[in-house]
């Protein structure tokens, strides 16, 4: 989801549509998306650390377990990735609105 909204940021008309909205940013909310997107980063690297760990070795049940951990922590990452947009959304909700409903689009084609 971050890469998702960076990408559509990252465009002039995705810039503009996410800054045509309401007004600035509060310091509060930037503060707590940049924390989600920060937690976000730390559990995608535990989940990578742990697909290495086991990608070559491990008994079968010790890559049961990982699968199960790395199922946790792409839950959390579905999650904190939600919070962050919902934190800008506080904010900007017409253009979160408007930049995920383009998203939706793009990905049913």
């Amino acid at each position: 989801m971050a890469a998702w909204l960076l990408r559509c940021t990252s465009t002039d008309r995705g810039w503009r549509k996410f800054h045509m909205s309401v007004g600035k940013a509060d310091p509060t909310h930037a503060k707590s998306s940049v924390r989600h997107l920060q937690s976000l980063g730390l559990t995608a690297q535990k989940g990578r650390y742990l697909a290495e760990q086991y990608f070559d070795g491990g008994s079968a049940a010790e890559r049961r377990m990982a699968l199960g951990q790395l199922s946790v922590y792409l839950s959390e990452i579905e999650e904190k990735a939600s919070l962050a947009v919902e934190d800008w959304a506080d904010f900007h909700g017409d253009a979160v609105a408007a930049l995920l409903l383009d998203s939706s689009d793009r990905e049913t084609k």
